[in-house]
């Protein structure tokens, strides 16, 4: 009698680096030199409490970056850089006028950051390149060690229905203002391919000490984990634990050490804000995947975090990135 195939062993839950395929991505570079437009999207009416919508054309249009800017029509007393005859509104003072920007496609929020949030990225990923421009980056070399990464992330457009982004703007808005989105994208039809995304979780505590998150988002593979304190409450160490394998058990000054190791700018990160992250080689394709076969949208790995409070009653937002083919997003 033929003796029959052992079934696998592997269970549900074993860690695997994630990683672009390289057959896909080689169907995903973009050949082109890109531009960059200040003029190409379509911005709404901007109106204080209202959300401004942009929209980006799809088609034949790859992008790699949007940078985001506000100016006013006159000087505003340490809130405008004046530069070249016009007046951008400087980033310490964006939270004042934006609430939030998420990122929107096919009418589902991929990714979002609070005005805070939006300038602490650009500052920990070193984008923070000019005072009051924000980036939203895609195949960025800031994340990617090698182009054939950087063209699997960028933001193709031919197979999907919309891109754009929604800007939440404060009451404190001025009608003297108004938002310039420039692009940098390359004139190629090309589908969307890989992505990272957000997902957000909020959570409080009432004791001090260790406290354990055993919740953390699933989908995509995981591929950073970023703490920020609500309430200004002291995080004193963490860990990161996924299935049977301890992935982090640290200080936050050790895990600042880290961060600035590998190039990261991780100076806003005390006082409860960490970033924990696979991208530390500037590989961000790298991620956990929780289950063996890529092509499974389930996953079950046992993925905790554990924080240290120094302080009591702390209030937090959790905010996991996760990295792969746009289609397993869903």
């Amino acid at each position: 009698m033929a003796q029959q195939p052992r079934a696998s062993r592997e269970r549900t839950g074993n860690i695997r680096t994630s990683g672009v395929n390289p057959e896909q991505a080689r169907n995903l570079r973009v050949p082109q030199h890109f531009r960059y437009d200040e003029n190409l999207p379509t911005i709404s009416n901007q109106y204080a409490d209202g959300t401004a919508v942009i929209d980006f054309p799809v088609g034949l249009y790859t992008y790699r970056a949007f940078g985001l800017r506000i100016e006013n029509s006159a000087a505003i007393a340490g809130e405008t850089v004046a530069e070249m005859g016009v007046f951008r509104l400087n980033s310490a003072n964006l939270a004042k006028y934006v609430a939030s920007v998420a990122l929107e496609i096919n009418g589902k929020v991929e990714q979002e950051f609070t005005a805070a949030e939006l300038i602490d990225f650009n500052e920990l990923m070193n984008w923070d390149v000019r005072d009051g421009i924000h980036w939203m980056c895609f195949g960025s070399p800031g994340f990617f060690k090698e182009d054939l990464h950087e063209d699997a992330y960028l933001l193709g457009t031919s197979n999907i229905r919309s891109v754009r982004l929604l800007v939440k703007l404060q009451t404190a808005w001025l009608a003297t203002m108004k938002l310039i989105v420039a692009t940098e994208y390359a004139p190629v039809a090309r589908p969307i391919g890989y992505i990272i995304t957000h997902r957000q979780q909020r959570y409080s505590f009432s004791a001090s000490g260790e406290q354990t998150i055993s919740d953390i988002p699933h989908g995509i593979d995981l591929a950073a984990i970023w703490v920020r304190a609500l309430n200004g409450k002291r995080i004193d160490g963490y860990g990161l634990r996924v299935d049977d394998q301890q992935m982090f058990d640290c200080s936050v000054p050790a895990a600042m050490a880290l961060g600035a190791l590998w190039g990261k700018d991780t100076s806003q990160l005390a006082a409860g804000n960490l970033f924990i992250d696979f991208w530390r080689e500037g590989d961000a394709n790298k991620g956990l995947a929780a289950l063996a076969q890529m092509a499974q949208v389930r996953r079950n790995a046992d993925i905790r975090l554990t924080l240290n409070f120094g302080e009591a009653a702390a209030e937090i937002k959790l905010i996991t990135f996760h990295c792969g083919l746009y289609a397993l997003q869903r």
